[in-house]
């Protein structure tokens, strides 16, 4: 269930920021996306987000779990 709700809200991330240009409601379905299932795709899709709303830690933060995630996938 926390798989589907995840997809989701990355689909809805994905809809703000490419569709709608509304960077800070992607980011925040991202967020609630990597907070139900953190998956390489939502964490890539936001790390251009917190460069633009100026959010170093939280980029810092997203890239080293996006390194973790793909370092897995190897």
């Amino acid at each position: 269930r926390r798989g589907l709700q995840a997809r989701l809200y990355t689909g809805l991330g994905r809809v703000y920021a490419e569709r709608l240009g509304a960077s800070d409601r992607a980011l925040a379905a991202y967020e609630k996306a990597i907070g139900l299932q953190a998956t390489a795709a939502n964490l890539a899709a936001a790390v251009p987000l917190y460069r633009k709303a100026s959010k170093p830690a939280e980029l810092v933060a997203t890239l080293l779990n996006l390194a973790d995630h793909q370092q897995g996938e190897a």
